[in-house]
């Protein structure tokens, strides 16, 4: 019996640690400064897309350094975010991977 009330306390230790060391995108990336396009070729642009994976619709395009984007909110693990972004037309809305944008302070 002691066995079995140990192997559940320990599991319940070890649910407590990974939940409290769960990624949280918060930690990650701040939604109140803008970030900019980066890692990003002068001659190309990145795929804002309709949900958060590659496979999803490109519904807009983003020339590389273009600054002013403001994160929403990201999907699990947070590599990709749900952002705001200017565009020549005005806003767009729509899901880039992390690894293009780069924060820093308005």
């Amino acid at each position: 019996m002691k066995m079995i009330v140990l192997s559940a306390m320990a599991a319940a230790v070890m649910m407590t640690a990974t939940a409290a060391n769960a990624h949280n995108w918060r930690n990650h990336y701040a939604t109140e400064v803008s970030y900019r396009v980066i890692n990003v070729a002068s001659w190309d642009k990145l795929n804002v897309r309709a949900g958060p994976n590659a496979g999803s619709r490109i519904i807009g395009k983003l020339r590389p350094g273009t600054g002013g984007i403001l994160i929403q909110t990201c999907a699990r693990h947070a590599k990709w975010c749900k952002v705001e972004a200017p565009t020549d037309a005005g806003s767009i809305y729509g899901w880039v991977n992390m690894r293009f944008l780069g924060g820093y302070a308005d």
